[in-house]
């Protein structure tokens, strides 16, 4: 099997809530092509799905290490932001990936989110 193989394999283990297959589909997705961001990009979405937010973000990181224009990671991590509260960290995020693709519905969608939060957060203090 290729690094796609493994990309998709992983992505087929995450709809089916098998995450620990998941985890490592993507881990030999990445072993496999360390210079691509699909790999990182992916393993940080099943991190986040399952409360990983530190292995989440620190992989997306990674992600940007090895393409510092990849609008998803600065969207996934601005979404692990988000929903661990940190709400500042998740709009400073998804404004970097704005200033990539001005046009992406889903990063303004997510910084809409992201103020509405922190708007709410402010008002319960």
């Amino acid at each position: 099997m290729n690094y796609n193989d493994y990309d998709f394999q992983g992505i087929k283990y995450a709809q089916s809530g098998q995450y620990d297959l998941a985890i490592e589909s993507f881990k030999m997705s990445i072993t496999l092509n360390p210079k691509g961001t699909n790999g990182y990009t992916n393993l940080g979405l099943v991190y986040t799905d399952i409360g990983e937010i530190d292995k989440a973000i620190s992989t997306l990181k990674t992600a940007l290490a090895v393409d510092s224009n990849n609008v998803d990671a600065y969207l996934n991590i601005g979404n692990a932001y988000n929903n661990s509260g940190k709400f500042d960290l998740a709009i400073e995020s998804y404004n970097k990936g704005l200033r990539l693709n001005p046009q992406d519905n889903d990063i303004k969608e997510s910084l809409a989110r992201a103020l509405n939060n922190k708007s709410k957060q402010k008002w319960k203090s």
